[in-house]
């Protein structure tokens, strides 16, 4: 039953802390898994420019260039970058228009108010051109010259004419200077080089972008009904109401979420870990922000399960809220010593840890091992991107390889799996987490992630003598395990011995509650074996 909770809690943290609804060009595996940096994600973004769309930001703009810039971002927050620094590395490579509010300087005075200043020069020799004109016009009606009696007004008329001869002569100079000066200033302080990709030449995308769309909100609608309808069936199913939130959560349906764990809490006896997940559904549905109703329930669930990874790891978020960053430390760093190594929990714990102890003007805890994405993180933020993926490889290997020299070294094990998972590599992920169980026989939690892996990767023919190797650790710790039950049964099957894989799943039939959507799945199995 744990790996089937596991799953609910894991699929439910996905939608942690997402404030409000996410615009339409963001989409969701865009989005970082720790909610503190997401936040600053989205605050950075919105302050950049899409530079090929109309005065939109890059969270806005469904342009490839907006979608490079927000992983960009979100790849130097993951490197440890301050907004600062981040905001200044893109301004130098693309310039200041890629600020939406583009610092003020006299390059900046010079774009706005130039053309203004040759328009106001332009209208005063218009006018003055005018003027003379009219003077010549004047003096050429009046009278001859030969006839003028005055000799003073005929050198005036001399002057006017030869004026406006002059002011012609001057408009012609001074319209090529206007002109050239214009040009010469764009070419210095603009930038002729950015490629023009106006919305119209992308309709066939935002068609194909939005039909995809449609896509998945049918098939989150077609989740829900189907949750709804298990729901209805098995209306006892503690499994069934956590399902049915997990399709509320997925559509941002808020109320009707917190009213299906509330049922899962009612239903469980208030589980430590659904209070928790109702404490993290309150919050979100405000915005990110920990209200007082979610902490109460923290409170509440820590009291009970002090090593509770939801209700720490929210503790420590609403510490930080406050601005109260020690103690915020205090709860990620127990967050990172109990939750298991393959979870998100320790990556996250580690990461917030950091940013607590740079916002509070604290020392990073001894003993806290530096993350492997951000070891280095100076260095790999100024390689390219193949540099930095192969830098992030030989940092991961280097720790396995010290790892099989000294395999004592429990956190190193937690690292290195968690380095793996975040790479997306199967095979290397199944080798970190068999060397951790071989390492720590006696730890139930390092069986439990490798047989979970295997099995929910499809990978248990490859991998048969692993998972044999957890199944046989875990019998030594707890022969009546539910999660040993299930387990040691996979393995009786793969290995053709259906007798014993019957043996065990009846003895675990018999300790679930009849109710459950696992005792319909473990009967049925049962039964498959006949």
């Amino acid at each position: 039953m744990r790996h089937i909770v596991l799953i609910a809690m894991i699929s439910l943290w996905a939608h942690i802390f997402v404030p409000g609804q996410m615009a339409l060009a963001l989409s969701p595996e865009e989005q970082l898994d720790n909610p503190v940096l997401e936040d600053r994600a989205r605050a950075l973004s919105a302050q950049l420019r899409c530079l090929v769309c109309q005065n939109q930001s890059i969270d806005d703009s469904d342009a490839d260039l907006a979608k490079d810039l927000r992983r960009e971002v979100r790849s130097q927050l993951l490197a440890g970058k301050s907004d600062e620094a981040i905001l200044t590395q893109l301004q130098l490579t693309y310039g200041d228009y890629v600020l939406l509010k583009p610092p003020v300087s006299w390059r900046t005075y010079a774009l706005w108010f130039a053309p203004l200043c040759f328009i106001v020069v332009a209208l005063w020799l218009f006018v003055l051109s005018r003027r003379a004109e009219s003077a010549s016009r004047t003096s050429s009606v009046v009278e001859p010259v030969q006839e003028l009696k005055d000799t003073e007004q005929v050198a005036e008329n001399i002057a006017s004419i030869g004026r406006a001869s002059l002011s012609k002569a001057m408009m012609g100079t001074i319209s090529v200077l206007i002109f050239g000066s214009t040009a010469l200033i764009y070419v210095m302080l603009g930038d002729p080089t950015i490629e023009s990709k106006p919305l119209a030449s992308r309709t066939d995308e935002r068609q194909q972008e939005q039909q995809q769309n449609q896509i998945k909100q049918a098939g989150l609608a077609e989740a829900l009904s189907a949750a709804q309808e298990e729901t209805k069936a098995n209306p006892q199913s503690v499994e069934a109401h956590l399902t049915l939130a997990l399709a509320y959560a997925r559509l941002d349906d808020f109320d009707n979420e917190i009213a299906s764990l509330r049922t899962a809490q009612t239903l469980s006896n208030d589980s430590p870990s659904i209070k928790a997940m109702v404490a993290e559904a309150l919050s979100r549905q405000a915005g990110g922000q920990i209200i007082l109703p979610a902490r109460a329930l923290i409170e509440e669930v820590l009291d009970e399960s002090p090593n509770e990874p939801r209700a720490l790891f929210m503790a420590g978020l609403a510490s930080y809220q406050d601005e109260f960053y020690q103690q915020a430390i205090s709860y990620w760093m127990k967050l990172a010593d109990v939750a298991p190594a393959s979870s998100p929990w320790p990556a996250l714990a580690r990461q917030n840890i950091t940013f607590a102890a740079e916002a509070g003007g604290l020392p990073l805890p001894e003993g806290l091992a530096p993350n492997i994405d951000v070891e280095s993180a100076e260095a790999i933020s100024n390689a390219s991107e193949a540099e930095q993926q192969e830098m992030i490889k030989a940092m991961v290997s280097g720790l396995e390889t010290r790892l099989q020299e000294a395999p004592g070294d429990e956190e190193g094990w937690q690292r290195l799996v968690q380095a793996r998972h975040v790479l997306g590599e199967e095979t290397e992920l199944v080798r970190a987490l068999n060397g951790y169980a071989k390492a720590f026989p006696q730890k139930r939690d390092a069986q439990l992630d490798l047989l979970e892996v295997i099995f929910e990767l499809g990978l248990s023919e490859r991998y048969v003598s692993d998972a044999q190797m957890a199944v046989s650790n875990l019998a030594m710790i707890d022969e009546q395990a539910l999660e040993y039950l299930f387990f040691a049964g996979h393995v009786a099957v793969l290995q053709g011995d259906k007798i014993t894989a019957k043996k065990h799943w009846e003895e675990l039939l018999s300790a679930l509650p009849k109710q459950s959507a696992l005792y319909d799945q473990m009967a049925s199995q049962i039964e498959a074996l006949k």
